[in-house]
């Protein structure tokens, strides 16, 4: 019994500090993606540049340079709301460990032995510990949700880059001016939504691991 009983606490922590590793990889992707977003406003800004020496023949190109900063403006939004959510998962997650640790102790110190006149103020603080780890867990889960939907909001928007770099095409072949800057324009496009896709993959997939180590720690409770 005491060997299972350790067994338990041993995954039990093991979990939780995967659970941790998961929230502190969605906010480093967070990020690294509000970084990289930060290149798709300069794509915006030589757009316009492009316009105002394009003269006459620059209409279509502000109509490009409204696009990519709508792009970059849902992107960015998307990140301020992401990086909120996983810095309250990264800080939570924290708490759950050290929490996890001292119900591990508590319980640990429970088998040894307690002196029957502090069992009674021993049990109550266990299962207090227990009970603030179980909010945790549900703050954490909740959380978890948002993020779901914060990534589905970035893939929202990623579907609308492939349709700005067909425009950027079409205009290429209507502006003979300036042309080879619009074709870079094209291909930085392209490998953004490249790094998007892969960064919402990344994501989804943190996500779905933390919701699947959450339910772990949930149904197993307390160890």
């Amino acid at each position: 019994m005491k060997s299972d009983q350790d067994s338990n606490r041993l995954e039990s922590t093991q979990k939780t500090t995967a659970l941790y590793r998961v929230c502190m990889g969605l906010s480093e992707e967070a990020r690294s993606l509000g970084i990289q977003n930060e290149g798709m406003k300069r794509l915006g800004l030589n757009a316009q540049v492009l316009a105002a020496q394009t003269g006459t023949e620059g209409s279509a190109l502000e109509v490009i340079v409204a696009e990519i900063g709508r792009l970059s403006r849902g992107i960015r939004e998307c990140l301020a709301d992401l990086t909120d959510t996983s810095k309250i998962l990264s800080d939570a997650s924290i708490g759950l460990l050290h929490l996890s640790h001292l119900a591990g102790s508590l319980e640990l110190g429970a088998r040894i032995g307690i002196d029957s006149s502090s069992l009674a103020h021993y049990e109550n603080r266990l299962g207090e510990v227990q009970s603030k780890r179980q909010r945790h867990l549900a703050n954490l889960g909740q959380r978890l949700d948002q993020v779901a939907s914060q990534v589905s909001d970035l893939g929202r928007i990623a579907v609308k880059i492939p349709p700005v770099v067909t425009m950027i095409r079409i205009v290429v072949t209507e502006i003979r001016f300036r042309s080879e800057e619009l074709a870079g324009t094209i291909e930085d496009l392209k490998s953004f939504h490249l790094l998007l896709d892969g960064k919402i993959e990344t994501m989804s997939i943190l996500r779905r691991d933390g919701s699947r180590l959450l339910d772990e720690l949930s149904t197993q409770g307390a160890r």
